[in-house]
């Protein structure tokens, strides 16, 4: 709920992985990356991991990439839709920039729980304290020794230093 405070309609469309790939083989295409070998699959995962770090996606060290990101990110804003990793970047944007909005949902969801919490990235850490305000009920379940998606933008230290982000934390040992 709230999306079209960011701009979009209610009926957004979800880009699965396939959509990427056909809309980034296009623009690839388009914008004369065809002649240099560019991957789609590598173009997806540069944009990926930029929007994962809270980043435009066009902050490219590429040239060529950043021209394909934003020509990507304006496709997907032309029909309304959005990438999974939007889902995350959009969702912490419209409770951080939106106060009616943030409040409503944590009315309704008084409580959180997030499992397999070492392997969560900023951005998701971002979410999290937007979504849970005082009293603070949340509960993270999560191993620090295991920890195995830094390659994916998973940040250990969200669970390390937890009490940092959230107070006076009860910490069950097992």
């Amino acid at each position: 709920e709230g999306i079209e405070k960011l701009g979009y309609k209610k009926n957004f469309t979800i880009y699965s992985g396939q959509d990427q790939l056909g809309m980034i083989k296009q623009l690839i295409v388009r914008k004369g990356g065809k002649d240099l070998n560019l991957e789609a699959n590598q173009v997806i995962s540069l944009i990926s991991n930029n929007k994962n770090a809270g980043r435009a996606a066009d902050d490219q060290a590429d040239d060529l990439v950043a021209e394909i990101a934003r020509a990507y990110n304006n496709e997907l804003r032309t029909q309304n839709a959005v990438d999974f990793d939007d889902l995350l970047l959009l969702a912490e944007k419209l409770l951080r920039e939106h106060a009616d909005v943030r409040e409503k949902i944590r009315q309704v969801y008084t409580h959180v729980t997030v499992d397999e919490f070492q392997d969560t990235n900023g951005l998701q850490m971002q979410l999290l304290q937007q979504l849970v305000g005082a009293p603070y009920n949340v509960c993270v379940v999560g191993d620090d020794d295991q920890s195995i998606y830094g390659w994916r933008g998973a940040d250990v230290t969200n669970i390390l230093q937890f009490e940092r982000f959230f107070p006076n934390p009860q910490v069950i040992l097992l």
